[in-house]
Formats: C-alpha cells, sequence, structure tokens
C-alpha cells in the first residue's frame, strides 16, 4: 500500500478533512494532496511525524499491514522528571 493510501485510511477513520490534517499537522494542504494522491511518494521524517502526531497513530502508521491498529488508543506511561544533573543521591554503606 502507497503512503498516500494509507494516510487517506488514516485521517479518514480519524473523520478529518484534509484540511483539518493540514492544519493540524502545521502543513500546507496542497502539500497533505501531494502526498495522498502519490505525487510525493516519501514524506520526510519531519513531515511523517508531524501527520502521526496529529492523527495520534503509532510510528508504524505507514509499515502495519492492513487491518492492524494503527491509532495509538492509550497514552503511554509518564516520562518522569529529569533530574539536575547536579543532584546526586547519596548512598550509605554498611
Amino acid at each position: 500500500m502507497r503512503v498516500g493510501e494509507r494516510l487517506i485510511e488514516l485521517r479518514e477513520a480519524s473523520g478529518l478533512s484534509q484540511y483539518a490534517l493540514a492544519k493540524a499537522a502545521g502543513l500546507p494542504q496542497t502539500h497533505l494532496k501531494q502526498i495522498e494522491d502519490g505525487i510525493i511518494e516519501t514524506p520526510s521524517v519531519q513531515t511523517a511525524e508531524r501527520l502521526r502526531v496529529a492523527l495520534k497513530a503509532s510510528p508504524a502508521m505507514f509499515y502495519a499491514p492492513k487491518g492492524e491498529s494503527l491509532f495509538i488508543e492509550e497514552p503511554g506511561p509518564e516520562v518522569p522528571p529529569k533530574l539536575s544533573s547536579g543532584v546526586r543521591k547519596r548512598v550509605s554503606r554498611q
């Protein structure tokens, strides 16, 4: 399946128009149309990531077999806050 065909499938399953998806991804609608029409066969990594985030899809969205769920159903675990590089935990030795 072409990338453009998969993108159409995902967009329609999300209930979004081309305009709405382009706006959510921060892309010109003409660029999205070119991807869907196959004029742009391989979008850049940045474009693919913008579309993935806007669609709330898994990172495998362009590569998973047809019929496999491509949407993130639940948010992943929260990332713990980054520890300051100057803070170290003291471990007592007995």
